[in-house]
């Protein structure tokens, strides 16, 4: 598989979420996007970003995240994807603990993972 990695799709999206890449979801929980790689081949795109809050005894759990998950998607990736001309058909969003880099183990580090479908410009919920 060949990854790409591009830049202007995350300025974009920095620019139309909040400065400094940080961004406010519903929980309030601190979430920074920090990397989106696209999948030509595939037509994925992944939004990956930094959530400190998950996971752990007193962190934030999936289910509790799930709203957070979907505003990202329908708030931030979907517009961010078409102010790009980005016109792939899934989208993975990811949490993570920690930053860590894409495909590798990190079985410390707590993470969420959550694939859509992009439908007439709405996310929907996808099972892998």
């Amino acid at each position: 598989m060949i990854y790409k990695t591009l830049a202007p799709i995350t300025l974009a999206l920095v620019a139309t979420a909040a400065t400094a890449q940080e961004v406010i979801v519903p929980s309030g929980i601190d979430v920074q996007l920090y990397d989106v790689i696209l999948e030509p081949a595939t037509q994925t795109a992944r939004f990956r970003f930094h959530a400190p809050d998950i996971g752990g005894e007193n962190g934030v759990s999936f289910a509790q995240a799930v709203p957070d998950i979907q505003y990202l998607c329908d708030e931030i990736v979907v517009p961010g994807l078409a102010e790009n001309g980005w016109m792939g058909g899934d989208v993975v969003i990811s949490l993570s603990a920690n930053k860590v880099a894409f495909g590798v183990a990190h079985p410390e580090t707590i993470q969420y993972f959550q694939p859509f479908s992009i439908q007439a410009g709405a996310c929907m919920w996808e099972d892998f």
